[in-house]
């Protein structure tokens, strides 16, 4: 019986075009490169451009900028620290990225020339414990948008009763969203990500129009431009 539900959730990979091994984890078609003039390669330009401008305009990117004012810095110090970290970054970024870009290697088989066919498994493994820890970082945060969507459209919602230890630093209803925003996102598991890019490709167009919908409504609310950059710290 238990052979039977292991082999349910075994996942049968194809074989491999460069390399005769039967090992699935050494080689199989998801590991092989996918050149530049591939009809398999789906992200063009327009896909990696719709991917950064949707990450640009992400919660985790508006609480980099908010999170430095809480901490002491003025806002056109966050600012600036935002752009020089951003740069910073770019440049390991892009060297790291430009291999999978122009020749479709992808990450397992990139660390196999750093750590060794073997080794390439420890580094894939830190990168899936990232992978999970950012996974539920970002979930959280949906599910935060999630309550507070749920508490306009019914106010009631706030005063949900909590019945969860305060030390545990989070809410029955925060964790009753969490859990809503993981069962929202479970139907685009079964989506190939080739075409996830059609998603970031639309929120190419719509994210920058939120953006400066919020950043409008964030310089009506703190009064006026002068008095928000003025201000050496915002309570």
């Amino acid at each position: 019986m238990a052979s039977g539900i292991v082999k349910r959730f075994k996942l049968e990979s194809e074989p491999g075009s460069y390399s005769n091994f039967s090992n699935g984890l050494r080689s199989n078609k998801d590991l092989d490169p996918v050149p530049f003039e591939s009809e398999e390669r789906k992200w063009t330009w327009p896909s990696l451009l719709g991917f950064w401008i949707a990450e640009a305009f992400s919660i985790s990117m508006y609480q980099v900028a908010s999170s430095s004012i809480t901490k002491g810095l003025s806002p056109g110090m966050a600012i600036g620290a935002v752009l020089v970290g951003h740069v910073l970054v770019c440049i390991p970024v892009m060297t790291n990225s430009y291999v999978g870009c122009i020749y479709g290697v992808n990450f397992p088989v990139l660390m196999r020339s750093t750590f060794g066919v073997r080794g390439a498994y420890f580094a894939v493994f830190v990168r899936g414990v990232v992978a999970c820890i950012w996974f539920g970082t970002q979930s959280f945060q949906g599910g935060q948008c999630i309550q507070t969507m749920l508490t306009a459209i019914w106010p009631s919602f706030n005063h949900f009763p909590n019945h969860i230890p305060l030390s545990s630093h989070v809410t029955s209803a925060q964790l009753l969203c969490f859990f809503l925003f993981i069962i929202v996102q479970m139907p685009l598991l079964w989506l190939h990500v080739s075409k996830l890019r059609y998603l970031f490709m639309a929120k190419t167009v719509v994210m920058p129009i939120f953006g400066l919908t919020l950043f409008i409504w964030a310089l009506v609310a703190g009064m006026s431009n002068t008095v928000l950059f003025n201000n050496p710290r915002l309570t």
